[in-house]
């Protein structure tokens, strides 16, 4: 029974794994790597390999716009680590110009309403730190000197506690009991 029940719940991971990873439209490698250039060009500190291309979006324009006839949406989110402690997530929306391979200026996008739909559709640009890394360092600095505190003070010998337990003072016992 339970091998059966194990077999069930495996196959249903093997199904469902892959889910995630499947999208209606997926971008092109020209595309991500013109992104990845202008994100690692930006940020001195982006975390290479870190980028994906979420939402990816295509649009046939009517009239062309400063000589852009198709152009390709997509919401980046990627990583920049610096000094190995501060991790920020970074997400962006991104135009690309499949014909020209290469990325929209903001004075471009700004004049395609299809461009504009999809920002306002999901959203602007944002990060977040995560600051987990931190927060360890913090409790650490404050966890690590009560520690040594408490064991330290349980080691430590005090002759004058020693002195009165065992009444070895000159005269301590006759003035105590009389």
């Amino acid at each position: 029974m339970r091998k059966s029940i194990a077999a069930i719940m495996a196959v249903f991971v093997m199904l469902f794994s892959f889910a995630g990873l499947v999208s209606a439209q997926t971008s092109s490698g020209k595309m991500y790597k013109a992104v990845e250039e202008k994100v690692s060009g930006d940020n001195y500190d982006y975390d290479k390999g870190t980028l994906t291309l979420n939402h990816v979006k295509t649009v046939h324009l009517d009239q062309p716009v400063d000589k852009v006839n198709t152009v390709q949406m997509a919401v980046a989110e990627y990583k920049t680590v610096r000094d190995h402690i501060f991790f920020t997530t970074h997400k962006e929306t991104v135009a690309y110009d499949p014909d020209h391979n290469q990325i929209l200026q903001d004075k471009t996008t700004a004049k395609i309403d299809a461009v504009k739909s999809y920002e306002h559709q999901y959203g602007d640009e944002s990060s977040h730190q995560d600051s987990w890394k931190i927060m360890i360092f913090m409790f650490l600095i404050l966890l690590i000197p009560g520690l040594i505190t408490f064991i330290w003070a349980k080691r430590q010998h005090s002759v004058l506690t020693y002195k009165l337990e065992n009444e070895l003072f000159d005269d301590v016992g006759d003035k105590r009991y009389s």
